[in-house]
């Protein structure tokens, strides 16, 4: 996890000149944080043994990775090469950051120092956390904080309840929105201009709308788009690749394993029952890479309350490392191998779009196709989907009306009737909003991006090494986005197109494999394992005692028949990440 703090103020504002002095000495007698940039009215700190890499682009910085054509290319930041932020004016710092965003991709925030003025671009793949306030005439920009700040530094924050309840009932907000008053977060694609107000530079719906480039070879795209992107991280030092043996993960390996001068590690993780084992279609990817597979066996041992307190977490509840103890495992993992950076296939099965849906059959308006193949496609996508051949003429007949599918999911049965009120008079995550022009398929593989999200947060393996998930590129997922979902599909079959494109990369029994190791039982046997420390740390922890869980209904809920019988592994794993977070900002902060 690469950690940074700016701090940008006004000559003209005399009061942050002595809050300014007290913070600098502060910081500087801060070990873990070190200056890298001290300028009159502009100071960037970093920490860690990975800090950012820090340099000048169009009168700011970009803290971060950054790829692409003719990166930082004296053509494109020439004329502004020297200049301040204040120098450029508001119109020429917007128009650096759309030109960043449409002309490189990367793990990014972008800062254009101007004092309570300052511009903030994060990138549109989230990658990096971008937090922001002001603090005495001091604007204050942060990324991922491991420790507290400064008391004169940290902002007056206090814990959102109404925010928390709308984030369980809809955990599509968590990647947009904080939960916290007293801070701006920035959205992925989010830019704060001088006016304070945060504006969105990049949307998927814009890109959902174009149409695909009449003669162009969807496959072939998708291929070289993967290559380049993978490519960028030729020659880095130590690159440790989950390899879990599905396709997604696989393509990531395969990519990395063909690279010259990577130096490349493979990690499988081995599950103990039938149902989770891949081990047999890892190790055909490694041999297929000439990489040697590592293995580590998925641990049976139940959480104590410890390692639920222990739960990693950030500015936001944090997914990623959920399973502590599998978290630690790779985190030690990549230490010992000296590995800076940890790739996995996250975010495949919505890029590439696995799920089918009857939806689909909508893409086929507007297509030139004789009858007969217009009603042996509908056929095909109705069995496949489960769903009649009249259906889809309703569903067609639906999307022509600008109608699509309900987007979201019913909130858990243990939100208060209160919590659940909040979250009906939440507003939708602003990608799924302003759909008009979309096809009804395609929203649904918009909020697979929405929920894609959740992989960056904070954990063992961020603070150990990079967390990248390549399939979760800015090039990727724009092209996967222009591409309708029929033909991502090809109606039938989940990830049609990247097989098509990719599979000649990989073995064949992965390529062609349409089954994935199911994890669910492992996580079901776990969390009733762990029952007798997951009760009190959620009936007596602070979601409880703010009204947002209703007691009565998840003690009868946290019972080993109960959790069998009806499952919802995935719900109480997300209420345990919200309750370790709200311990931790649950005290004063700084």
């Amino acid at each position: 996890m690469r950690s940074y703090l700016a701090l940008a103020w006004s000559d003209a504002d005399q009061s942050a000149i002595g809050a300014r002095t007290q913070l600098y000495a502060q910081l500087r007698n801060r070990a873990e944080w070190a200056c890298v940039i001290s300028e009159p009215r502009f100071e960037l700190y970093v920490r860690g043994p990975r800090p950012p890499a820090v340099r000048r682009f169009a009168g700011g910085y970009i803290l971060g990775d950054l790829f692409g054509e003719g990166v930082l290319a004296a053509d494109a930041s020439a004329s502004l090469t020297g200049a301040t932020a204040p120098g450029l004016g508001a119109r020429a710092v917007m128009a650096a950051a759309l030109g960043l965003i449409a002309q490189h991709h990367g793990r990014y925030v972008a800062i254009w120092p101007d004092g309570e003025q300052t511009a903030v671009l994060r990138d549109p793949t989230g990658a990096l956390e971008a937090v922001s306030w002001i603090r005495d005439g001091v604007r204050v920009v942060a990324g991922e904080l491991r420790e507290s700040l400064p008391a004169g530094l940290a902002p007056p924050l206090s814990i959102n309840w109404a925010k928390v309840a709308a984030q369980l009932a809809r955990p599509a907000l968590i990647g947009e929105r904080l939960a916290l008053d007293g801070v701006t977060a920035l959205p992925p694609g989010g830019f704060l201009g001088a006016s304070g107000q945060v504006l969105r530079l990049w949307r998927p719906q814009a890109l959902a709308r174009s149409s695909w480039p009449e003669g162009r070879d969807q496959a072939a795209a998708l291929a070289q788009t993967i290559e380049r992107v993978v490519a960028g991280y030729d020659g880095a030092g130590g690159l440790l690749c989950e390899l879990s043996g599905g396709f997604d993960s696989s393509v990531v390996a395969a990519h990395l394993g063909a690279l010259a001068h990577a130096d490349v590690h493979l990690l499988h993780f081995a599950g103990r029952a039938t149902e989770a084992d891949e081990l047999n279609y890892a190790q055909r990817v490694a041999d297929h890479c000439r990489r040697s597979l590592r293995t580590l066996a998925l641990s049976d041992r139940p959480y104590s309350l410890i390692d639920l307190e222990a739960l990693p977490s950030g500015w936001r509840p944090s997914m990623a490392g959920i399973d502590r103890h599998l978290d630690l495992a790779v985190a030690h993992e990549a230490e010992r191998l000296g590995a800076v950076m940890i790739m996995t296939g996250q975010g495949g099965d919505g890029v590439f779009f696995q799920a089918l849906t009857p939806w689909a059959s909508a893409d086929l308006q507007g297509r030139s196709l004789p009858a007969a193949e217009r009603r042996a496609w509908r056929i095909a996508i109705a069995m496949a989907t489960g769903v009649s051949y009249w259906r889809l003429l309703a569903l067609e007949g639906a999307a022509g009306l600008g109608l699509g599918p309900r987007l979201g999911m019913p909130p858990a049965p243990w939100l208060t009737r209160w919590a659940r009120g909040v979250a009906r008079g939440a507003s939708p995550h602003d990608w799924l909003t302003d759909l008009r022009g979309v096809a009804p398929a395609k929203r649904e593989q918009i909020q697979a991006l929405v929920y894609a999200q959740r992989y960056s947060g904070p954990c063992a393996r961020s603070w150990a090494a990079d967390v990248i998930h390549p399939l979760l590129a800015q090039p990727i997922v724009e092209l996967c986005l222009r591409i309708p979902i029929f033909d991502l599909t090809q109606g039938t079959e989940g990830r049609a197109l990247a097989r098509r494109a990719v599979g000649a990369r990989l073995p064949p029994q992965v390529a062609q494999r349409r089954s994935k190791g199911d994890l669910t039982a492992y996580y079901g046997r776990k969390l009733a394992r762990s029952l007798s420390a997951i009760r009190p740390f959620l009936l007596d922890g602070q979601l409880a005692a703010h009204g947002v869980l209703d007691s009565s209904v998840l003690r009868r809920w946290l019972d080993e028949s109960q959790l069998r019988e009806q499952g919802g592994y995935g719900d109480l794993l997300q209420l345990l990440s919200f309750e370790a977070w709200a311990r931790r900002w649950g005290e004063p902060v700084g």
